[in-house]
């Protein structure tokens, strides 16, 4: 029997299901019809692609919610099983993080899936820093925080290797 922890979980696991409902059914769409449909349009297609992308991130946040309610052993290799997908770096190229990708003076461009394993409090500040440009002065300005606490967040922004 599923027993709870937080007042909030049951509501949790609900939006948990109507989320895998909804996803898949996009997913299941795609693969039925193909990016390609009679419209032929580009715009339609590339939709068609952020959308199937976007629904496994979708399921890949549902699962690791999932994980945690039903209190599986290795939750955190899990974690990091699921964000490890080469499906994932593809949603980030493709869909999310396009025009985020080379900046001038730069020769590399970022690893949206070595960002994607950061722990959430670095990753809140990292993408700011990194991808808009951002100080730890604004930052500190645009949440109201001091900049020793947007510094902390970031203080050990070491990627997890992979």
């Amino acid at each position: 029997m599923l027993k709870f922890e937080k007042n909030y979980d049951p509501d949790l696991f609900r939006a948990c299901i109507d989320l895998l409902e909804d996803s898949q059914y996009a997913i299941d769409k795609v693969f039925k019809n193909g990016l390609i449909t009679e419209s032929n349009s580009h715009g339609e297609q590339y939709l068609r692609l952020y959308g199937v992308l976007n629904a496994y991130y979708i399921q890949l946040g549902v699962i690791t919610d999932l994980v945690r309610l039903f209190d599986l052993d290795g939750q955190k290799q899990i974690r990091t099983d699921l964000k490890s997908a080469k499906i994932i770096e593809l949603r980030n190229k493709l869909g999310a993080h396009t025009t985020s990708y080379l900046h001038p003076g730069e020769e590399e461009e970022p690893n949206f899936y070595r960002i994607d394993l950061l722990p959430e409090e670095r990753k809140r500040v990292f993408l700011p820093c990194k991808i808009e440009r951002k100080s730890y002065p604004e930052l500190s300005r645009l949440w109201e925080i001091s900049e020793a606490a947007v510094n902390g967040h970031n203080a050990r922004q070491s990627f997890p290797s992979g």
